[in-house]
């Protein structure tokens, strides 16, 4: 159990509030809340999740509050996917937050959806490449939330050479979220043409 010290940034005054780390509940303790956006996830997604917690345990706590209607039950904030992994009487490791309001909870299913980080495609091809070359693709798919060809196109992406593109479309490409369409049978380009970036589709000339 600890007690957090939060400092509003509007105000010199802090706000306490208890969270209660790393509690062991059983899953049919936790209970779905009925906002969550980002619920509804992709079939392989779903099942990658099952994979990692098979192949590593879990290792990302779900985070939740006391449920506001059912006593000694808890409603989960962060983390359904992971829940929907676990029998009801499986173990499941929460962060339990104390005190906050109905808006507050809600805002917290979407802070701990959107600030996670995304990729930078080019350092994720190079790093799907190297760990490709000790181990199956079937192997290395199992917890990764990517259909096979999805895999090999981004790793076919790190023979990419990057330095034929301005870097404003690199960098473009980098952030994209978009599935890689990337023809490994158009490795190189012919002078002063359109190009399609090979991830988000973006259209823009070759830069040399």
């Amino acid at each position: 159990m600890s007690i957090n010290q939060i400092r509003c940034p509007h105000s010199k005054k802090q706000m306490t509030r208890k969270i209660d780390r790393s509690v062991l509940l059983k899953a049919r303790q936790l209970h779905p809340n009925p906002w969550n956006p980002y619920a509804n996830k992709p079939d392989r997604l779903q099942q990658a999740i099952g994979e990692s917690i098979g192949e590593f345990s879990q290792i990302q706590d779900v985070v939740c509050r006391p449920h506001p209607e059912i006593e000694g039950e808890y409603q989960i904030l962060d983390g359904e996917g992971r829940h929907r992994t676990f029998k009801p009487d499986d173990d499941v490791y929460a962060i339990v937050m104390h005190g906050l309001t109905d808006d507050q909870a809600q805002k917290v299913t979407i802070v701990m959806d959107e600030t996670r980080a995304t990729a930078d495609k080019i350092k994720l091809s190079a790093l799907l490449a190297g760990l490709s070359e000790n181990q199956s693709i079937e192997d290395l798919l199992i917890g990764l939330p990517y259909q096979e060809s999805g895999l090999l196109e981004l790793i076919e992406l790190s023979n990419v050479d990057w330095d034929n593109y301005g870097d404003e479309n690199v960098e473009e490409f980098r952030a994209s979220d978009d599935e890689a369409e990337y023809d490994s049978n158009n490795e190189s380009f012919p002078e002063e043409v359109n190009c399609v970036c090979p991830s988000c589709g973006h259209s823009f000339i070759r830069q040399t």
